[in-house]
């Protein structure tokens, strides 16, 4: 989101605005029970506390994006899907994106990946 679309979200159900990635805003929001929310233009995200949120692992996301059949994930050997944006389980735009992040992570870590389809993976689930 941008700043002003992040504010007047932040004014109407009372979070606070966060500079996010690439000049973009997010809105939080802390729970009662510690528990974190992110709602970015991308989804929403929900993470158990602040150190779940600082390592960007998220209890559950739901992604705004209605058609995922365009976007790509990055699938590695050992069965794990990787998301361009973990915290709302969006994947990459094209495919030659993810293969770039594909071929990066295989090199970094040493284990095998490779860019698929985002409407083959398993949507994310929230855990309660």
């Amino acid at each position: 989101m941008k700043k002003e679309q992040a504010t007047a979200v932040a004014r109407a159900f009372g979070g606070e605005v966060w500079a996010h990635d690439d000049g973009e805003f997010v809105v939080g929001f802390e729970l009662p029970d510690g528990r974190m929310v992110v709602l970015s233009h991308g989804g929403v995200a929900e993470y158990r506390d602040d150190d779940a949120l600082d390592e960007r692992k998220p209890t559950a996301a739901i992604s705004f994006r209605a058609d995922q059949a365009d976007y790509w994930v990055v699938q590695d050997a050992e069965g794990r899907t990787h998301f361009a944006d973990a915290s709302t389980g969006s994947g990459w735009p094209s495919e030659y994106d993810a293969d770039r992040e594909a071929r990066g992570l295989s090199s970094r870590t040493g284990v095998n990946a490779w860019a698929r389809p985002q409407a083959d993976a398993e949507p994310t689930r929230f855990e309660h």
